[in-house]
């Protein structure tokens, strides 16, 4: 498969109905290796539905989807089912909004970051106690309150505990879809900064989709701008924001500034 070595993935055309409803309409997109790409539109732009099948969670109806893993580049389509699970918890995280929708509240808090060592073959229990320790202080997250259930953290925390969760088994391609939601301003701005930080330490490549243009603003290399389905405008994050050519990226901009 012959692809510019710079990416790590790339869709070419690719297209998903639901019933006459289309969805995704021909939508081709690449992403650079440690480059951050920020999907914004509406809801019901179809932007949520795009991560999923760029995550394999949903399949596609047509087009292609491209790779690049840590032994080459594979054709997602083609990938067996054995193969995707493994790049799912190997090489790939996916931060959903709700975050505390995916915590169950009989695990505690480090058991949830600790299932996708023991997944990924680690045994030793001190060892993985002392990692997830190191993790949780990387993000701020008292330690010691690893045996408690998240049901008792801040909506903050709990998103913190999901982000590890996906990041301590050292993935090189970060999908988030809404992450800030229901969380608020100042605790939207403590967990973008630590997404910057934590994108820099790592060489994370990031895929977020977001309706907020200002978590765009902060953490964007490339913005792409999809509207019933269809990609209306891309281009790099400042030239989007500050000269918006299409129309819909205009009204998308001026909102913001209310």
């Amino acid at each position: 498969m012959n692809i510019d070595p710079s990416l790590i993935l790339r869709a070419e055309g690719v297209c998903k109905s639901f019933g006459r409803l289309r969805a995704v309409d021909n939508l081709s997109l690449d992403l650079g290796v440690g480059e951050t790409l920020v999907i914004v539109g509406e809801s019901g732009s179809g932007k949520s539905t795009l991560l999923s099948m760029l995550a394999g969670r949903q399949s596609i109806d047509s087009g292609r989807l491209s790779y690049q893993s840590r032994q080459g580049w594979v054709n997602l389509q083609t990938l067996s089912e054995r193969d995707r699970r493994r790049l799912s918890r190997t090489e790939w995280g996916f931060l959903q909004q709700h975050g505390h929708e995916a915590l169950r509240p009989h695990v505690s808090a480090g058991g949830h970051v600790s299932e996708r060592l023991m997944v990924n073959g680690h045994r030793h229990y001190g060892k993985i106690r002392a990692e997830v320790a190191s993790w949780m202080q990387r993000v701020e997250l008292d330690p010691r309150r690893m045996d408690e259930s998240p049901r008792v953290f801040s909506g903050g925390m709990q998103q913190r505990l999901r982000l590890i969760a996906n990041l301590i088994s050292s993935p090189r391609l970060l999908f988030m879809d809404e992450p800030t939601t229901g969380l608020d301003v100042s605790v939207q701005a403590r967990l973008l900064d630590l997404l910057k930080t934590l994108r820099a330490q790592l060489g994370l490549s990031m895929i977020l989709v977001t309706h907020d243009l200002g978590v765009a603003r902060m953490l964007a290399d490339r913005i792409l701008v999809m509207l019933n389905g269809e990609l209306v405008e891309a281009g790099l994050a400042d030239q989007v924001l500050e000269d918006p050519q299409h129309a819909y990226t205009q009204q998308l901009v001026a909102s913001s500034l209310l």
